[in-house]
């Protein structure tokens, strides 16, 4: 047998016949309209889109490579080519890298893609093989402080979305680990004192413009330290490391003064002012298209980089937003309604400034054991809920000395429904750290769960009503758990409307059916649940009062006069309702003399719109969900009349002054109550205008500038 190889097969030659279909695909485009597109099973618009992109320089990341007249280089490559120093580098170079990585670790946290942001950074690929310390130790911390700021917001809050992060680490080529890259820049740090020391005592004079430079460095690397040091402080469990994270923020906020001063000192600083202004950064040690090959086909990002100087505002910006989180600390009660706010409304107020996704995922990190809220059931939380209900209506059957607690049947349904709350309640809490978009695309899952708590209230009211007729007959628990739910849910109600005005949803030719259900329906549920909540509150201090003159056997004392816990909530929630009421009028007026622009006859339906609005209502049972009948019955829509508009403004003069008149009962150092005061009077005076005939045929303009929900009218 012969086992010699034998010879490979020559290849056969494939014939093609090709086909030319120009005139085919033409005769079949031919009736299709311009920007219509066919639709077959095997080939969506999907698959279109993705075919228009892919190749497209402006569409397709890769190809920016192939365009690309300049060789992309590695680590490596560029080390060997001598475009990368890895050793004795000069104070400027270092501050070069040091500056450059800080602006995009920023453009990391605002929500562009580490590939494109810290990442540009050859040095990270191979932080092992840099011989300078002072950059090694930099390059080591800043994989660290990346993964561990990951880790934070992917694994323990949950609190991005797609435009906040991008779920990236770095891969960890270090080997070290993040207490180590702390003590590594604390030695290039020791080590840049102690060259600054030599300098110093030999009296060096010449090279003052390289010892300033050293200054510099030194100043970066604390910076990075503290920065560190506080982000691993904030990722330990249960708030044990806050002192220390407040501490570290504090001395890192001190130095920024001393980087943005220097900033012009770094082999980086023009490159990065150019980049800055829209065109690409290219340094020593940085390439935009060093990863770019790791992004998918189609990615629309571009990623944003901020000059230096705007750089270290920014970081400022941030350290005082995370240092204001001390305040958290204050807060004694869950959602505690009274002046002062409590943990809910605080975190409501910290959102309102929009801030980054890593602050409000420290806020999180920080409230959230506070109370013992988790996503799963526990004794503390149920104790905290406990708390939160007695702090806002001060249940009789839940007293300190009540009978009714101490049975068994009523002590397992209380524990039972303060478990059923704590799932809600934590996932209210867990929205008011997203962002504000976001918001209020969960409120409505987060309505649905208040909502089917409601019954439960119920029940467990009717049950402790029943014990405490027994048991103590001189008080009631009547419809507490219920006014306790019902406040949570009027409030992420309100929040949820008003939501939409801060998010620019709703056109003009809307405001009318918005600012009628907040006036009629929503803020008038609240000052009656308000007060509600106020009675049993006076009841409860009387009891307590009675209880303690018994036990000092004295006789009754003069009864002092009570002043209302919610008369301030109750007083602002009537000129709200007041406000929302004469801009509901002033919209009817407008609509009436045809000065608001409403959408083509052809593609209008206000029914779509109002219901599409209150959707999310109807899954709530208290306050029932107005129908769209039922509020054209109660607004009297229909067409215009001749003196309907004059009736309107009218009305809602008598809105706007009654508004005002209740506003100015409150404290005049307020804020919010001096602009809504202010906000009140223009839009009088505005009504009173349009009441008298004047203006006529011009258009209004709705101005939020002063105030995000109510907006002040102007005439044209």
């Amino acid at each position: 047998m012969d086992l010699a190889p034998s010879a490979p097969p020559e290849p056969t030659e494939v014939e093609y016949h090709w086909t030319d279909i120009t005139d085919d695909f033409l005769n079949a485009c031919k009736d299709l309209k311009l920007g219509e597109l066919v639709h077959d099973d095997m080939f969506g618009l999907f698959d279109a889109m993705s075919a228009i992109e892919m190749m497209d320089p402006k569409m397709d990341v890769g190809m920016l490579c192939n365009s690309s007249q300049r060789q992309i280089r590695s680590f490596q490559q560029a080390v060997e080519d001598g475009l990368l120093k890895t050793a004795d580098l000069t104070p400027r170079e270092q501050l070069g890298v040091m500056d450059t990585s800080l602006a995009y670790l920023l453009s990391w946290l605002e929500g562009h893609s580490l590939t494109q942001t810290v990442s540009t950074n050859a040095y990270l690929q191979a932080p092992h093989s840099i011989q300078d310390r002072c950059v090694k130790a930099f390059s080591v911390a800043t994989i660290q402080l990346v993964n561990t700021i990951s880790e934070l917001l992917v694994q323990v809050a949950l609190l991005y979305e797609e435009e906040d992060f991008q779920p990236q680490s770095l891969p960890d080529r270090t080997g070290v680990t993040p207490l180590r890259a702390v003590g590594m820049l604390r030695e290039a740090e020791e080590d840049v004192t102690r060259e600054l020391r030599a300098r110093r005592k030999a009296g060096d004079t010449a090279a003052r413009e390289e010892t300033e430079e050293l200054v510099a460095v030194q100043a970066r690397l604390k910076f990075f330290r503290c920065l560190f040091q506080a982000v691993l402080a904030f990722s330990k469990k249960e708030n044990q490391g806050l002192e220390e994270a407040w501490k570290a923020l504090s001395s890192a906020k001190e130095l920024l003064p001393v980087l943005k001063n220097t900033c012009p000192m770094g082999a980086s600083y023009e490159q990065v002012e150019q980049a800055a202004k829209g065109g690409h950064l290219v340094t020593m040690g940085f390439d935009p298209l060093l990863n770019q090959r790791q992004l998918p086909p189609a990615f629309p990002r571009y990623p944003r980089l901020r000059a230096l100087p705007a750089t270290m505002d920014e970081l400022t910006a941030l350290l005082d937003r995370l240092l204001r989180l001390r305040t958290v600390l204050e807060c004694k009660h869950l959602h505690a309604l009274m002046v002062g706010g409590g943990e809910a409304d605080y975190m409501q107020a910290f959102s309102a400034t929009k801030p980054c996704v890593f602050s409000r995922t420290v806020l999180f990190v920080i409230a959230e054991p506070l109370h013992g809220l988790s996503s799963r059931p526990s004794p503390a939380g149920a104790q905290t809920l406990l708390q939160a209900a007695r702090a806002f209506i001060a249940p009789p059957s839940l007293a300190p000395r009540s009978p009714v607690l101490g049975n068994e049947k009523a002590k397992d349904a209380v524990d039972m429904f303060m478990c059923r709350c704590q799932a809600a309640f934590y996932q209210l809490l867990q929205v008011a750290g997203h962002n504000r978009a976001r918001q209020r695309q969960k409120l409505e899952m987060v309505l649905a769960d208040l909502a089917g708590l409601q019954e439960e209230a119920e029940r467990v009211d009717t049950l402790l009503h029943a014990l405490c007729l027994q048991l103590e007959p001189a008080r009631h628990h009547l419809v507490c758990f219920t006014t306790w739910i019902l406040y949570h849910v009027l409030r992420v109600m309100i929040q949820y409307l008003l939501s939409g005005f801060e998010l620019e949803l709703y056109s003009a030719h809307e405001y009318h059916y918005i600012y009628w259900y907040l006036s009629e329906c929503l803020y008038g549920w609240m000052v009656s649940t308000l007060n509600r909540a106020d009675s049993f509150l006076a009841e409860h201090d009387a009891a307590m009062e009675l209880a303690a003159q018994r036990v000092r056997n004295s006789k009754k004392s003069r009864a002092k006069k009570r002043k209302s816990r919610y008369e301030r909530d109750i007083v602002l929630t009537q000129a709200l309702q007041n406000l929302c009421g004469g801009l509901h009028k002033t919209c009817i007026g407008l609509q009436a003399e045809g000065r608001l622009q409403r959408p083509h006859a052809e593609f209008d339906n206000e029914q779509v719109r109002y219901e599409h609005r209150f959707w999310p209502f109807s899954a709530v049972v208290t306050p029932p969900p107005v129908q769209y009948g039922h509020y054209r019955h109660m607004t009297g829509a229909g067409p215009p009349q001749q003196n309907r508009a004059v009736m309107a403004y009218s009305e809602a003069c008598q809105c706007f002054h009654q508004a005002r008149g209740l506003l100015e009962t409150l404290p005049a150092n307020d804020a919010e109550v001096a602009v809504l005061t202010r906000m009140a009077k223009t839009n009088y005076v505005v009504a009173r205008i349009l009441a008298g005939g004047h203006s006529q045929g011009r258009s209004p303009i709705f101005d939020f500038s002063s105030h995000k929900y109510f907006p002040v009218i102007r005439i044209q």
